[in-house]
């Protein structure tokens, strides 16, 4: 069993699923991890580059959709190719740097009955000072930190809490509302969270959205989901 299992999905935008790889196999030689890639059915060289890696690492699973199914039916396939007890969910378009999968494993570690993890994280343009920033935070020790605005770029949960929590809700298709939901599931069930102050990520934001025929229709739809699926229990 892995100690890890990082669940991405990618629907095209090749250059970036490649920075994230990259980076996570550059810094991550001392952990024993997986890299599941769900290919949201790119149409651009995202395949091609995918099947050369695979037949290259030996820690790196693809799967494949003829169209693009969505975040959430490709974070819920994920768990389900999974062979470790731990996930870590990120975007194509996340950046990670020196320690930040064994931060996160060793966290959990310390504090088992925590239930979701957000790392520091930083938008748009990338800082020419990131790699060495972060490698500086890396080596602080963990805090468990309850408040701190929680991210569904980049998170890391437990199979424990899938099990309590359940899946992904996959009435929330594409765009938008899918991590807030579940983070408003964790919530209300009231089980502990922490930020990963010993991790800091970069996310560019939003690359694979704006490439979305009619996102903003989507979004307005699952904010719709949202609304009537939490307003309903108040």
């Amino acid at each position: 069993m892995k100690e890890i299992s990082v669940i991405i999905p990618v629907f095209n935008q090749m250059g970036y699923t490649k920075l994230c790889l990259d980076n996570i196999h550059k810094f991550s030689t001392n952990v024993d991890y997986e890299v599941i890639v769900i290919d949201n059915g790119s149409t651009d060289s995202t395949s091609e580059y995918l099947k050369s890696m695979e037949d290259k690492l030996n820690k790196l699973i693809v799967y494949r959709y003829n169209k693009n199914e969505g975040v959430v039916t490709a974070w819920n396939k994920g768990l389900e190719l999974a062979s470790s007890n731990l996930y870590g969910i990120i975007n194509n378009d996340v950046i990670m740097a020196t320690n930040s999968l064994r931060n996160a494993i060793d966290a959990f570690s310390s504090h088992p009955e925590v239930r979701l993890m957000c790392p520091r994280f930083e938008t748009n343009e990338l800082r020419p000072d990131f790699y060495t920033r972060a490698e500086e935070i890396s080596k602080k020790p963990f805090v468990f930190t309850p408040k701190f605005p929680l991210t569904g770029c980049c998170f890391f949960i437990t199979n424990k809490t899938i099990q309590e929590i359940g899946q992904f809700d996959e009435r929330f298709k594409m765009l938008w509302y899918e991590d807030s939901d579940y983070f408003r599931r964790i919530s209300e069930s009231k089980v502990p969270v922490s930020q990963l102050n010993n991790i800091l990520i970069h996310h560019f934001e939003s690359m694979t959205l704006m490439t979305i025929p009619n996102w903003r229709y989507y979004a307005g739809i699952n904010a719709q989901r949202f609304s009537q699926k939490w307003d309903s229990k108040k």
